[in-house]
């Protein structure tokens, strides 16, 4: 599969593009990764190191895609079930979102990255998709946070401590062989919690004192499981 890939690039000679998917496992990259610009759903194959050159997103065309082309299917229904296969598409598509929305803070883009984050509360919402630790939410909670919307980033990061307060609870509450089992949960789950802390004290939430005493408590009870080799 990987020579077909080279075949079909050396015979385009650049005159088309072509792409991967983003949900393609990176072992099918056939080595090109580092090739790859972001549009959307799909990566580009270009000719250049994107690591290197720093452009892995092309903000033009992925904000076009995300605020005119991309139709999402009413999720904004209240009451609408999604099961675990439709909801990890849903969580993609926030990551694009939250992906976006960094990229345009960095090129200075403030009232774009605005637009996007409206966009993405209202075609993703939190009543439909919940934030947590997948999906990008901190990410876009830190947006709103440089947009100074010190209140959205709390509505969110807030969900997001609390998402991971009862899953560490309830890791914490099985049987001592289990929880060994699920040290990579715990660890991203404290690290999620961790994070959620740190953007609740930077927007000012009278919940951050609160979270941060749970965080501590939690780092208490498990830091064997966080630091064991």
């Amino acid at each position: 599969n990987e020579l077909m890939m080279y075949e079909m690039l050396a015979r385009s000679n650049w005159e088309r593009p072509m792409y991967v998917a983003i949900t393609v496992c990176e072992s099918n990259y056939g080595d090109l990764g580092k090739n790859f610009v972001r549009e959307g759903l799909a990566d580009r194959i270009t000719p250049f190191d994107t690591e290197k050159s720093g452009k892995r997103l092309d903000t033009e065309k992925m904000y076009d895609n995300l605020m005119n082309k991309f139709k999402f299917g009413g999720l904004d229904q209240e009451g609408l079930y999604l099961d675990e296969t439709v909801m990890r598409m849903c969580y993609t598509h926030r990551r694009l979102f939250a992906q976006l929305g960094s990229q345009l803070l960095r090129e200075g883009k403030k009232e774009q990255a605005l637009r996007l984050m409206e966009k993405a509360e209202k075609a993703i919402p939190a009543s439909t998709v919940p934030h947590g630790w997948q999906g990008g939410s901190l990410d876009i909670a830190r947006t709103w946070l440089t947009l100074e919307k010190n209140q959205k980033c709390e509505e969110i990061a807030a969900h997001v401590a609390q998402n991971a307060c009862e899953y560490l609870d309830w890791y914490i509450s099985l049987p001592s062989r289990y929880t060994k089992l699920s040290t990579y949960d715990i660890r991203a789950h404290f690290i999620t919690l961790q994070d959620a802390v740190e953007l609740l004290e930077g927007a000012n939430s009278k919940q951050a004192p609160e979270y941060d005493k749970r965080l501590r408590h939690y780092y208490d009870l498990v830091s064997g499981v966080l630091y064991e080799r």
